[in-house]
């Protein structure tokens, strides 16, 4: 290679050759890191939408939370409250009074509570229509109760006879207590 210029010439090629390949190694590299930063990123995004999505189930059950604490503070106008056994009494005969029966309590655990569950066996006497208009008043009460059975069967007592076709249901109620 006597020629200078083809020797000028080899040497630019031989130079720019390893230029390029000095920018082709640089351009895998930073297509590598950014490969990186991307799936770093990916991640990242992914992390957050997680977190934002944990973030708003809980805002959500809290929200609920809150919502049934308020609605059961309210709860407790409806249970029975120990001392306040001469007002139930009361209560279910000026029901049996407005429906026009009678009523006898037969049992109940009003003296010893037990499982914050009052339990009442009661027997209500009147003509069919009263008789069941008492046991629609009873399930209406304020009080949380459950009608746990009712039997209704004609009426033969003697003393409890009139003209009137008249039954008996015995009731067995349970009533939560606060």
């Amino acid at each position: 290679m006597k020629n200078p210029f083809i020797k000028k010439f080899v040497r630019a090629i031989i130079i720019f050759g390893i230029i390029d390949a000095f920018i082709l190694t640089g351009a895998i590299w930073m297509a590598g890191k950014i490969n990186k930063t991307e799936g770093a990123i990916k991640q990242f995004v992914a992390s957050s939408e997680n977190k934002s999505f944990r973030t708003q189930e809980l805002r959500a059950a809290l929200d609920k939370i809150r919502k049934t604490r308020q609605e059961v503070e309210g709860y407790d106008n409806y249970l029975f409250k120990t001392g306040e056994e001469l007002n139930l009494i009361r209560d279910l005969e000026a029901i049996a009074d407005k429906n026009h029966v009678s009523l006898q309590i037969v049992n109940s655990n009003l003296d010893q509570i037990v499982n914050n569950k009052i339990n009442l066996n009661l027997i209500v006497s009147g003509n069919y229509r009263d008789a069941v208009n008492y046991l629609l008043d009873l399930e209406t009460h304020s009080y949380f109760l459950s009608v746990e059975s009712v039997d209704l069967a004609p009426n033969v007592s003697p003393a409890l006879y009139s003209p009137e076709s008249t039954v008996r249901l015995n009731i067995i109620l349970s009533i939560y207590a606060g």
